[in-house]
């Protein structure tokens, strides 16, 4: 497990081969979070290279999507799932950043730039 107890995102992972961004969104999102059914939305995509454990390099896309349902977090990958204020998110970012992983703190600084 990389970068236990630290705060990462609700759903991510990496494309298989043969799959594309949006078609391993989709099933990460279900595998993830058990969330189906939504139409999700580009938003950005960006390159970043993490050093926190070792050095890893990503080509990332983030999506968003409008849901209203049941989320069911995959109790096996996580130890505690919340919702937060997206100010209060930031906030918490700012006084504590050891709590998240650098690759959340990254991404919710460019899904604020869009």
């Amino acid at each position: 497990m990389s970068n236990p107890d630290k705060w990462d995102y609700s759903a991510s992972g990496h494309v298989d081969e043969g799959e594309g961004y949006l078609e391993a969104a989709y099933r990460e999102l279900k595998e993830e979070v058990g969330v189906e059914g939504v139409e999700l939305k580009e938003v950005t995509k960006y390159y970043q290279v993490e050093t926190d454990e070792r050095a890893r390099k990503r080509f990332n896309t983030i999506y968003t999507a409008m849901y209203d349902g049941p989320i069911t977090p995959d109790m096996d990958e996580v130890t505690e799932a919340r919702w937060i204020m997206p100010d209060e998110l930031e906030r918490w970012m700012h006084e504590r950043p050891d709590d998240f992983t650098q690759g959340f703190i990254r991404s919710f600084e460019e899904f604020v730039k869009k």
